[in-house]
C-alpha cells in the first residue's frame, strides 16, 4: 500500500490555516499582522483542496 506524499503536506497546511483563523478570533481583528490574515484565508482552503485531490488520486490509483 502506497501512501501519498501530498497528504501530510495538506494536513500541515490545513492545520496552520486553522491556527491562523483561531488566532484571528482570539486576538480580534485589530492589531494582527497581514500574514496572519493571508494564512487564514489561503492555507486552510488550499490544504483542504490538496487533501481532497490527494485522496481522490490515491483512490483512483488503487483500482
Amino acid at each position: 500500500m502506497s501512501t501519498s506524499k501530498l497528504m501530510p503536506l495538506a494536513v500541515a497546511m490545513f492545520a496552520l490555516g486553522v491556527v491562523a483563523i483561531a488566532a484571528m478570533f482570539a486576538a480580534g481583528a485589530a492589531g494582527l499582522p497581514v500574514w496572519v490574515f493571508v494564512a487564514g484565508w489561503l492555507l486552510a482552503p488550499l490544504g483542504l483542496a490538496i487533501g481532497v485531490f490527494s485522496a481522490v488520486r490515491d483512490a483512483r490509483s488503487r483500482r
